[in-house]
């Protein structure tokens, strides 16, 4: 019996995810609907859930890397695998200690792709001027391709700091308004991120982004369906069950209950269908691997300024629990006006459990058990200062008592 291909934890790779025998749960018709669709393209979506693959994704793709792609849905679809040049950007990478930092990291990185296609930028000091001339240069070949993920990094990096906050802000700015005054050379851009902060303080002159976080079409872009788990993962869900001396059916159940709920798309009377909820990709591969249910993701994707927020505005967990938003709050915000039930929404830490459609209100809820367990014993340790093992040996015997 052949070995089953191998859990792609910490791979965000396309490339090396095909080649070294990676399951890779084939997103391409979902990514085939986007690229014929339009050219300009906004994402949000919580840390840990695929953001960093899918660009990848799309660089081999406009790269015409055909070869990779050929057990995946596209590959049997009219796709044309034109080539084109791809500027990939990585803003998790950028340095932000200080405004003036980011300004040369940003510099250091647009300098390197330059590089390596050999255009001479060294000249070019600035922001602007550097990627003028790398876009333009590049698009003597072939037309260019903007992919950037994580791109709010340098911001959530400086929230706590409203004077850093808004310098770095500027920096980018300045980017995303040149990439603006080059369309004529770009022929596709993806932007990714957690959060979406207003068009007037970054993407200003990027006012063609389709934001498609809440588009029905993108709803199960990111994180696994329970069709694609039982599809891409039944020998490890059957090693699962040896594990845990459950069914494999009981454990799908749970792996729902601990880690799925997420959903992408607001659902009403008219659109019904789009109440899919998708698992969140790390925690089940952490499952799967373990052999375990245990909290995986909350761990490593809880920034300490959301619980500061909650403590210096005074915020309840009746305010989190009982969370409602407007369509308009989700659309973006101002960082220097942040509220907190949005940005827990948009980190992953709420979810929409419906929408009322007279309100055009979201009405909210902790996507899972991870989530809301976690989330309560986290925000407790955090006002109380108590280790996270007395809070839960505290946390059992009220369980015990009651």
């Amino acid at each position: 019996m052949a070995e089953p291909k191998k859990l792609s934890l910490g791979v965000q790779s396309f490339s090396r995810l095909i080649e070294e025998g990676y399951i890779y749960v084939d997103k391409t018709e979902y990514i085939y609907d986007l690229v014929r669709r339009n050219s300009y393209y906004f994402l949000s979506r919580p840390r840990r859930f695929g953001k960093s693959l899918l660009i990848s994704t799309l660089a081999e793709l406009f790269s015409g890397n055909k070869e990779l792609f050929k057990d995946t849905f596209i590959a049997s679809t009219n796709y044309e695998w034109k080539k084109r040049s791809v500027i990939e950007l990585d803003f998790s990478t950028l340095s932000s200690e200080s405004p003036e930092d980011l300004k040369q990291s940003l510099l250091r990185t647009l300098e390197h792709h330059a590089n390596a296609h050999g255009i001479d930028v060294s000249k070019d000091t600035s922001i602007e001027l550097r990627t003028v001339a790398l876009v333009k240069g590049l698009a003597v070949n072939h037309k260019v391709v903007i992919l950037v993920d994580e791109y709010d990094h340098p911001l959530l990096n400086t929230i706590e700091d409203l004077a850093r906050f808004e310098k770095c802000r500027d920096v980018l700015r300045t980017f995303f308004t040149t990439l603006k005054s080059l369309n004529k050379h770009i022929d596709f851009t993806f932007i990714t991120g957690i959060t979406k902060v207003s068009q007037t303080s970054i993407f200003s002159g990027l006012n063609n982004l389709i934001d498609i976080s809440l588009d029905p079409q993108a709803a199960k872009l990111l994180g696994y369906t329970s069709e694609e788990i039982v599809a891409h993962f039944k020998p490890y869900l059957v090693e699962l069950s040896k594990g845990t001396n459950k069914t494999l059916e009981e454990n799908l159940d749970e792996i729902r209950y601990w880690y799925n709920g997420y959903q992408f798309a607001h659902t009403s009377s008219l659109y019904p269908e789009n109440s899919m909820k998708v698992s969140n990709p790390f925690s089940v591969l952490n499952c799967l691997r373990v052999r375990a249910f245990e909290n995986y993701w909350f761990e490593t994707a809880t920034p300490s300024f959301l619980m500061h927020l909650m403590k210096v505005k005074n915020y309840s967990i009746f305010d989190v629990e009982e969370a409602q938003v407007n369509i308009d709050e989700t659309k973006a915000y101002d960082f220097d006006q942040i509220q907190l039930i949005p940005l827990l929404w948009q980190t992953g830490y709420l979810t929409i459990e419906n929408y009322n459609e007279q309100t055009k209100n979201y009405k909210l809820r902790y996507p899972n058990a991870e989530v809301r367990v976690a989330f309560l014993k986290h925000f407790i340790h955090y006002l109380t200062g108590a280790k996270g093992s007395v809070v839960s040996d505290y946390s059992i015997q009220l369980k015990n008592a009651l």
